[in-house]
């Protein structure tokens, strides 16, 4: 997951929404935001920050030395645009979540949680809850069910999971005492 961000993006999306807001909204909605913001940026310098404390620091510059430029990019974005009638074969880009690998691992885990309302924030008690259950599920023998292991076609003890959990990770190189929970 990336952890940095061009806060002039961020500048120029608040300067675009404060033009359109006084037009009248016939006009305002003709003006897709994604094209004004875009247009405008291209005739901006980034300005890219890592943490919170660069952030701060590169709205307070982005403001103080760009405010000026940052208002007349909108400012020639929106009489542009609003020139050329848009493109009937303009296809939007579109951002796959399969590329984002934290989206596909939240992906995986709602399948094998077998729900699909999970989101970052609930993951752990979702989590949580499912180990729960499935430490309460009893088998006819007694001992609890964790569940089905990938590639084998019956429900496994606790302890049987842990045996072939330890025998699978050492068959992969993983050390399996920095991978315990």
């Amino acid at each position: 997951m990336e952890t940095y961000r061009n806060i002039m993006e961020l500048l120029v999306k608040d300067e675009a929404k404060q033009q359109l807001q006084p037009l009248p909204p016939w006009i305002a909605s003709s003006i897709k935001l994604d094209d004004l913001v875009t247009y405008a940026l291209n005739r901006l310098p980034p300005l890219y920050a890592s943490s919170q404390e660069g952030l701060e620091y590169q709205l307070g510059k982005g403001r103080s030395q760009f405010g000026d430029r940052i208002k007349e990019a909108v400012q020639l974005a929106m009489a542009t645009i609003q020139k050329s009638p848009q493109r009937p074969h303009s296809t939007p880009l579109t951002v796959s979540r399969k590329s984002e690998p934290h989206q596909e691992a939240l992906d995986r885990l709602k399948e094998v949680l077998q729900n699909q309302a999970i989101d970052w924030k609930t993951l752990p008690t979702a989590v949580e809850l499912a180990l729960t259950r499935a430490s309460r599920h009893n088998l006819p023998n007694g001992r609890n069910s964790v569940g089905q292991i990938p590639g084998l076609k019956r429900q496994v003890t606790w302890p049987e999971y842990k045996r072939l959990r330890k025998t699978r990770e050492q068959e992969a190189g993983w050390n399996s005492d920095f991978y315990r929970i």
